[in-house]
Order: structure tokens, then sequence, then C-alpha cells
């Protein structure tokens, strides 16, 4: 009895920890990124556009990071000191950002395995584009987002 326990345990221990190593198109994304910028995006109801501006990451007096691990965690750095800490899970991986763009990949990554807290975006071997809700600029709505931009350094 005590061995059935056991393994019945074990069994959601490992089905509950699902994460997923980086291999294949994912290895993409492996190493350290460094935030550099972020695109404000905000619906202007007076002339029934979307006003855009730029946002370097200087106006800002920390740094953040996103590292993703090839055994599957991702963690988000400010400073150099671990913020947050999450598995990765992909819900997306998909070859191509559009069209002409065949050289990129889009993601949609489940933070935890969590439908709720996700990371989504774009990347190719130089650039991640994300809605990484880390920084200090990320407020989301249909009207109003951001698209936070980083670069590999490692």
């Amino acid at each position: 009895m005590k061995q059935l326990l056991y393994l019945s345990l074990i069994g959601i221990i490992l089905v509950a920890c699902k994460k997923e190593s980086l291999q294949g198109n994912t290895k993409i994304m492996e190493g350290k990124w460094k935030w550099i910028s972020s695109t404000e995006v905000k619906w202007n109801y007076a002339t029934d556009n979307f006003d855009v501006t730029e946002i370097p990451s200087s106006n800002y007096p920390d740094e953040y990071f996103l590292e993703f691990e090839r055994r599957g965690k991702v963690k988000y750095f400010k400073n150099n000191e671990i913020d947050e800490e999450y598995r990765i899970v992909f819900d997306r991986f998909e070859q191509g950002c559009n069209e002409l763009t065949m050289d990129c990949f889009r993601f949609h990554i489940l933070l935890n395995n969590n439908k709720k807290n996700t990371l989504t975006g774009v990347a190719n071997q130089d650039t991640i584009e994300c809605n990484d809700t880390n920084l200090p600029v990320s407020e989301i709505s249909e009207i109003h987002y951001y698209v936070h931009n980083y670069v590999h350094i490692n």
C-alpha cells in the first residue's frame, strides 16, 4: 500500500512539474537578453489611429534581463538579481514572423504551465520582442499595450 502511495506521489510530481528543454528551433532563445527599449502603442480616439512611441531603457535607472536556460526555465532579472523564475512550456513556436520573414519565430509560452501567465512574442538570433510584464512599462489593455525589445548578450 505504501509503495502505491509513493509511486502515485512521484507520478503527480513528474506531471505537475512539466517544462520543456530548449532543443531544435527553440534553442534560438537560449541565453541572456538585455532590455533595450519598449514600443508604446495607444489608441487615439481623436485621430482614430494608434499612436506609437519608442521608450529607451535608458529612461529608467534599472537594467532588466531575460535568461532562457537550456533545461526549460526562464529567469527575469532586475540589476543582475533574479526577480522571478518560471518553468517554460511552449504552447506555440512557429517559424516565420510574417510572410516576408522566415528567419524568426513566433512564440507563446505558458509560464509554469499556467494559461493565465504567458510570455508571447517573436524571436530571432539577435532580438526578442515580447509582452514581458517584469518591466516598469507594462500596462496591457485593448487600447494600450507595450512591445518590449531585448538584444542577445550571451
